[in-house]
């Protein structure tokens, strides 16, 4: 049975045990002052780890090192997959998952908030290598020796994340800026020219993100009403109530006949209303879709119109990528908003458009 010494703790003694485990057979102590320690007297951390080489000095070799920074790099994945889903307590959390989700969607909606997030992760990252690293060296046990060389696995790793999700925010917010301020800047730009420069097309990103998304929204909140009103528009309140009254007097006269005849009444009411209602939706959802594709065809026969070619192009200019191919594909003026579509996909070919009609100077 696991001793343990200067514990009179049901729970701690439950948790000594826990932890034996993860250190092999060997009996795991706790002093007086709190130390853990094994019956090789070397020191156990809290998370398990203790001396392996014989030697409890704090320095545990090169590949001990490396092993234990994939070890960390490991554990922080699964920590950061976890605290996505799950509350402090580690069970399942809704709340945490709908923030995770709104975070991740935000982030995609608005790339300047997605490189600013990503820009505190790799400073963040960056500060725990530091702090590991230094733990390293003056560690005076394996044990923390370990969990040092861990902590910079983990830093790495945070690090690494946070670069990469920079790099596809930073092409995200060019992309969607029409300020062309990185873009304009000399090669031998200062970082403070660089920083200010980036500042603008991230205001400009955000600002061009956030006219699109009104839009989309303000479309889908009028075809949300216009769909609820005509599905109220087709059911029989009226009818409802009288099958109901129709029960509720049945049931007071105690008439079993009745009572059946009512309820059928009023479940055929249900059942015609709800027909009805899947009928209007099955009609509208064409309107709807005509409807969008009716402001995307005018907004492009507008752009064409009210800008010139020149204007057009010189916007075009200041996209990258898709965004870019759209809008100088609009401005050739040799193809159709359908055509547009099917090459790039409506999202893309729509949010193009937004842009190009909320610029005021050309």
């Amino acid at each position: 049975m696991t001793a343990v010494n200067g514990i009179n703790s049901v729970t701690m003694y439950q948790q000594l045990q826990k932890l034996q485990g993860k250190v092999g057979q060997s009996t795991i102590y706790q002093s007086e002052n709190g130390d853990l320690f094994n019956t090789n007297g070397y020191a156990v951390s809290a998370s398990g780890e203790t001396c392996t080489d014989g030697k409890d000095d704090g320095k545990i070799g090169f590949w001990s090192a490396i092993g234990n920074t994939l070890k960390g790099v490991g554990k922080t994945a699964v920590n950061m997959v976890k605290g996505c889903f799950t509350g402090k307590d580690g069970k399942f959390s809704l709340g945490k998952t709908l923030l995770t989700a709104a975070t991740a969607a935000v982030c995609v909606a608005f790339p300047a908030v997605g490189l600013v997030a990503c820009g505190i992760g790799a400073v963040s990252g960056a500060v725990q290598i530091g702090k590991g690293v230094y733990n390293a060296a003056t560690a005076d046990t394996d044990a923390e020796a370990k969990e040092a060389w861990q902590q910079v696995g983990g830093g790495a790793l945070t690090t690494g994340l946070s670069i990469s999700g920079a790099k596809a925010s930073y092409n995200a917010v060019m992309k969607t800026s029409t300020a062309n301020a990185m873009a304009s800047l000399d090669k031998g730009a200062s970082i403070f020219a660089k920083g200010k420069a980036l500042a603008t097309d991230m205001v400009s990103s955000t600002a061009n993100r956030a006219s699109a998304i009104k839009a989309a929204a303000t479309n889908a909140f009028t075809n949300a009403k216009a769909t609820y009103n005509e599905i109220k528009s087709v059911y029989n309140e009226t009818d409802i109530a009288q099958a109901r009254q129709m029960l509720k007097e049945a049931r007071k006269s105690g008439n079993a006949d009745d009572i059946a005849a009512a309820k059928q009444f009023l479940n055929e009411v249900k059942a015609t209303n709800k027909a009805m209602a899947k009928e209007i939706v099955n009609e509208i959802k064409p309107v709807v879709k005509e409807a969008v594709k009716t402001k995307a065809t005018n907004l492009f026969n507008t752009i064409k119109s009210n800008l010139n070619k020149e204007g057009l192009a010189k916007v075009a200019s200041k996209l990258k990528g898709a965004p870019r191919a759209i809008a100088n594909k609009i401005a050739e003026g040799k193809i159709s908003l359908d055509q547009l579509v099917s090459q790039y996909g409506y999202d893309n070919v729509i949010e193009v458009l937004e842009i190009l009609g909320a610029t005021e100077s050309i």
